[in-house]
């Protein structure tokens, strides 16, 4: 039971954390029988036409291409990945969750609602808002059944660097976004602060890999926390 504690307290950290703690080639050219410049005419202009148009598709191609996506260095890739606006994927929150819970308890279930947006900015500021964001968990093992109760909602703000393939967050004098959390077995309420579970693991480091649609974040040394999954806004 006290596994299944500590994993579960584990993985609200690990949120904690992050709400702490997103062409075409064209050439046309013909002339007539005769090969007069004035048949010939239309046909140049037509692979004028063409030729810009060709230009004007592969310009508007490039300008939708993200800059970070041509760079070659990993570290720059990452810090230009991860300039956006993101939004937390609640499935695959609560699918994590569920299988998080599963490891030890049976007739697991997992209510989840609310919205948490998350924005990196270029300037290495972020700004977190979690809007009335809630999971319910239910399970049963041998000790009794568990309810666990997760929720975030308000603002934070700070500063982010990433580097090593981690993004490693700096709440600012605000503080971090306050967490209600809290879990009982057969209705007694349980001490978490009295749970073996320590902070140093946590040092607000995210291993994280990032792409065009968003990204997916896991505390440093935690492979088998659940994974954070961010999709892109903007």
């Amino acid at each position: 039971m006290r596994l299944t504690a500590a994993r579960i307290l584990r993985t609200s950290v690990a949120f904690g954390l992050l709400v702490a703690l997103a062409a075409c080639d064209g050439n046309s050219a013909g002339t007539t029988a005769d090969g007069s410049p004035a048949t010939r005419a239309p046909a140049d202009a037509s692979a004028s036409a063409a030729s810009a148009s060709s230009a004007a598709a592969s310009s508007s191609s490039d300008a939708q291409q993200p800059s970070w996506e041509d760079e070659t260095d990993p570290e720059r890739r990452l810090q230009g990945c991860l300039v956006g606006t993101f939004v937390l994927d609640r499935d695959a929150w609560s699918a994590g969750i569920t299988a998080l819970l599963e490891r030890d308890l049976s007739s697991v279930r997992v209510e989840d609602s609310g919205k948490v947006t998350f924005e990196l900015k270029a300037d290495r500021t972020y700004t977190l808002t979690a809007d009335d964001s809630r999971t319910v968990s239910f399970g049963s093992s041998p000790g009794g059944d568990i309810r666990w109760v997760l929720g975030f909602d308000g603002t934070e703000s700070g500063t982010w660097t990433a580097r090593a393939g981690q993004l490693a967050l700096k709440t600012g004098s605000g503080g971090r976004l306050a967490a209600d959390n809290e879990m009982s077995i057969d209705g007694q309420q349980l001490p978490t602060n009295a749970l073996p579970v320590s902070g140093t693991p946590w040092s607000q480091k995210l291993t994280t890999k990032c792409d065009s649609d968003g990204f997916v974040a896991t505390p440093a040394g935690e492979p088998d926390a659940v994974k954070i999954v961010l999709t892109r806004l903007g």
